[in-house]
């Protein structure tokens, strides 16, 4: 009997976590975050996601689509591909986003770009 009654508590009300004094339940809600792309060090464009790997994967096919204006030319026409990072957003740069200057979206989603990627280049006579 006293499985049973387990049983039908847990139906009633969701298992509660507790985290040193604070409680969820197991039902958490997650906001939106603010990324940005990093391309060589630069941040070039900012996007929203729910998750980093989200972030990630929505960079990966981005970069890809981007591919020609993201290569670096060498001195002996070489072309060296970007070193790309996606990282949570500083503040300006969330700030950025909410102004949205120039904007593009990707497989409908918002990408804010915070420099032209025509300046991204930096071959051998920039």
């Amino acid at each position: 009997m006293k499985a049973t009654r387990d049983t039908e508590r847990l139906k009633v009300a969701p298992p509660m976590l507790d985290f040193g004094g604070l409680r969820a339940s197991h039902h958490m809600t997650y906001s939106i975050s603010t990324f940005t792309i990093e391309i060589d060090g630069t941040a070039t464009a900012v996007l929203q996601a729910k998750w980093h790997s989200e972030a990630d994967e929505i960079c990966r096919g981005w970069t890809q689509y981007h591919w020609e204006q993201l290569l670096t030319k060498g001195r002996h026409g070489l072309e060296f591909p970007p070193i790309v990072k996606v990282r949570l957003a500083r503040a300006d740069e969330r700030a950025a986003y909410n102004e949205g200057a120039t904007v593009e979206f990707y497989e409908d989603v918002k990408i804010v770009y915070l420099v032209d990627l025509g300046g991204l280049h930096h071959g051998p006579d920039a």
